[in-house]
């Protein structure tokens, strides 16, 4: 995970072009939302914490063209919860308070 003064002086230091990339791997920005999901998807695979939590977001408030699924979204939640997240336990505790 990168911080956030790493994010931002690639912002400011890179050329324009590059600006639009991933600072990690380089790739470019989604194109959309499909290609977004694909991407987390993949990352979900190979047990990616951070994939997982924005994946379960997503299905919890039908984002980024996904259907509203909150069994699903639980789901992702439970396996971050495996691998000792606190933010997908968090997470996990408001989806319980609002009965989903």
């Amino acid at each position: 995970m990168l911080c956030s003064g790493c994010v931002f002086a690639h912002g400011v230091a890179a050329a324009y072009t590059e600006r639009f990339k991933c600072v990690f791997c380089r790739t470019k920005a989604p194109s959309s939302d499909e290609v977004l999901i694909e991407r987390i998807e993949k990352r979900v695979e190979a047990n990616d914490a951070q994939a997982m939590f924005n994946l379960g977001s997503y299905y919890q408030l039908g984002m980024k063209g996904l259907r509203q699924d909150n069994s699903k979204a639980l789901e992702l939640y439970r396996s971050i919860v495996e691998k000792d997240t606190r933010k997908a336990t968090y997470h996990r505790q408001l989806a319980a308070m609002a009965g989903n």
